[in-house]
């Protein structure tokens, strides 16, 4: 069976070999690898990388300084494989516009561009790589979260107790397979099974082409219910002619 291994992407440079070498050192800690484009083989370096990316349980994308075509191209594919992605930048602002909405590592250096804090760092690898997702489901989880700021949202035990017909529905909305509900790290779901047994209670919840059961009640489960649209004004909607 073959080790499994994550891809190290980066522009040329000793800085990135620094990183490198921690990274390294906390995913071994793990059984992981960790492979780099600089690794020496035969052949035309493009189509490795992207066997690499594609093969790779996760990749690393170094985005300090300016990013570079290279890194921002093979974070990308990394993206459209579903890889999950770990980042490093020095700060927010060194990203790229369209990824300061997620997650990143804070690297400190010194003037000579050397790692300062090594074993924080270290340890951050190792939250980051044991909580890594694909892009979709971040995304998903983010527009989970700004969707439930602009709704009216309603915790778990209301929606347990509407189920078992203890509430009646929540703003004359029933609470049935079909309703949109919210979970904190999945995403925004359709429930598709009600189920009790032995006293114990769950729903079945499709997030998309993925369908997980929850049994009740579970602290990250939202009911998410859409704000009532204004009434439509019909007074100055043009009369048809007879």
């Amino acid at each position: 069976m073959a080790t499994p291994y994550a891809f190290f992407i980066s522009r040329k440079g000793e800085p990135a070999r620094a990183l490198a070498a921690v990274a390294e050192e906390a995913l071994s800690t793990i059984d992981i690898e960790l492979r780099a484009w600089w690794v020496p083989e035969q052949g035309p370096i493009t189509p490795r990388i992207v066997d690499d990316i594609r093969d790779a349980m996760m990749v690393l994308a170094d985005l300090r300084g300016n990013a570079t075509e290279n890194v921002c191209y093979e974070l990308g594919i990394a993206h459209a494989f579903e890889r999950p992605a770990i980042l490093f930048a020095v700060r927010s602002a060194q990203l790229p516009f369209d990824l300061r909405d997620l997650s990143y590592i804070a690297v400190k250096t010194n003037e000579e561009e050397e790692i300062t804090g090594g074993e924080k760092l270290r340890q951050d690898i190792l939250r980051f790589a044991k909580d890594a997702k694909p892009l979709s489901a971040v995304i998903t989880s983010n527009l989970a979260r700004e969707r439930a700021k602009g709704a009216e949202v309603v915790r778990e035990p209301w929606l347990e107790l509407a189920l078992t017909g203890v509430a009646p529905p929540l703003h004359g909305v029933p609470i049935t397979v079909g309703t949109t509900v919210v979970h904190l790290k999945h995403g925004v779901g359709e429930i598709v099974g009600i189920a009790q047994s032995n006293g114990l209670r769950s729903i079945t919840v499709a997030f998309g082409t993925t369908t997980m059961a929850f049994p009740l009640p579970d602290p990250h489960l939202f009911l998410a219910e859409a704000r009532p649209q204004e009434p439509t004004d019909t007074s100055r909607t043009p009369k048809s002619k007879p």
